[in-house]
């Protein structure tokens, strides 16, 4: 019983801390964002200065350990940054990743009808909504304009949703595209216990679940390599940690 109320104090006080972020970070961040123009929020760099501070403090403030491993000091830019999805907690975790360096989300364009939160979105990202083609090809297009021309990194969740299962479901195969036509490399990133650390629909944070980032040397897809290859060749680099 202690434990239990040692987990739910320590993840109140979590929130607390989120909520004096979101104070200090996230309302002069948001009001950036509303101010500036949509064509200019990637060469706003205060914006991505803002953000970084924000999501380094959300991982602080979460309490829960968090480990990144990288193959390379350096990484190239603009890239395709895939990862898989197990928490809310990877969305500070990928933003961490990035630092300050200009970048954006593909998300579920559900997202972009939430209160407030679609301030957010829709400035920082794509929406994708897999019913409407010419939507969702129009995204695709501003999507490699931004990574071509604005050298934005991009970042991706091929699994199409959150699995807190230790597993690694089928990809969405449209990064491949995304990657051979903004001729970006693709930098695979797997988050080991987020789901653990903090579980879907929870509000509990377990700090007992180290979270570890694995970010993997850049794969380039091949000239001669259609899509689904290339797909399978990064879902397999995925594979082999849940195989440990």
């Amino acid at each position: 019983m202690q434990n239990k109320q040692i987990l739910y104090a320590r993840s109140c006080f979590s929130f607390i801390l989120f909520l004096l972020l979101m104070i200090i970070l996230g309302i002069p961040l948001l009001v950036i964002l509303l101010l500036t123009p949509r064509a200019y929020i990637q060469k706003n760099l205060l914006i991505y200065w803002l953000l970084a501070l924000l999501f380094r403090g959300f991982i602080y403030a979460s309490f829960i350990p968090v480990k990144i491993t990288k193959k390379r000091d350096s990484y190239p830019y603009p890239a395709l940054y895939v990862a898989n999805h197990q928490s809310a907690a990877d969305i500070a975790l990928l933003g961490y990743v990035q630092g300050i360096h200009p970048h954006f989300w593909f998300y579920w364009d559900r997202f972009s009808k939430t209160p407030l939160f679609s301030i957010f979105t829709t400035r920082l990202g794509l929406g994708i909504t897999q019913n409407n083609p010419g939507h969702d090809a129009r995204t695709l297009l501003r999507g490699i304009g931004l990574m071509r021309d604005m050298r934005c990194n991009a970042i991706i969740f091929p699994e199409g949703g959150r699995f807190n299962d230790d597993k690694i479901h089928q990809f969405e195969c449209g990064f491949a595209l995304l990657a051979r036509k903004a001729a970006v490399p693709v930098i695979p990133v797997y988050l080991h216990n987020s789901g653990n650390a903090y579980p879907p629909q929870s509000f509990l944070i377990h700090t007992g679940y180290p979270v570890t980032v694995y970010i993997g040397e850049p794969m380039n897809i091949a000239q001669d390599e259609s899509d689904q290859d290339f797909c399978d060749r990064v879902h397999r680099w995925f594979d082999k940690y849940t195989a440990k």
